[in-house]
């Protein structure tokens, strides 16, 4: 707490700022000592004045997203859901309508529907479908039977 100084908000964040641009290699915990500030909160100052992340924080393992580059913390690969899921374009099989669904979901399912009321009209037909071909094939074998 060497410089601290009792001021508002806007007095902290010039004064993170200053300390930041002065010397872009100190650490947020070493910038909130100074100040009497959280580390959390020099980190928050430094996102709101643009200022790139401590040098020591790119060293600990941060790395870029595999599909869209955004700089993501270590033991991670992607920065969000819509980012690790591969998304495809595809037509439901009972409507028509285009839908996207993850390539792994997709591989998955020989047919493809778009919600839960495709899914059940489908449902009702192929089991009509396999109910009327189990009636032919028992007219069939009466027929042939006799």
């Amino acid at each position: 707490m060497l410089e601290q100084k009792q001021r508002g908000p806007i007095g902290q964040r010039i004064d993170v700022l200053r300390l930041l641009t002065a010397d872009p290699d100190l650490s947020n915990a070493e910038v909130g000592r100074r100040l009497g500030l959280s580390r959390q909160r020099v980190m928050e100052m430094r996102r709101e004045g643009g200022l790139p992340a401590s040098q020591r924080t790119q060293r600990i393992g941060w790395h870029p997203c595999l599909r869209c580059g955004i700089q993501i913390p270590p033991k991670r690969k992607y920065c969000s859901r819509a980012c690790q899921w591969d998304h495809i374009q595809l037509v439901c099989d009972e409507c028509g309508k285009e839908f996207q669904r993850p390539r792994r979901m997709a591989a998955r399912y020989e047919h493809h529907l778009c919600s839960q009321m495709c899914k059940g009209s489908w449902l009702k037909l192929i089991r009509r479908r396999k109910h009327l071909a189990a009636n032919a094939f028992r007219r069939l074998k009466n027929l042939v039977g006799n």
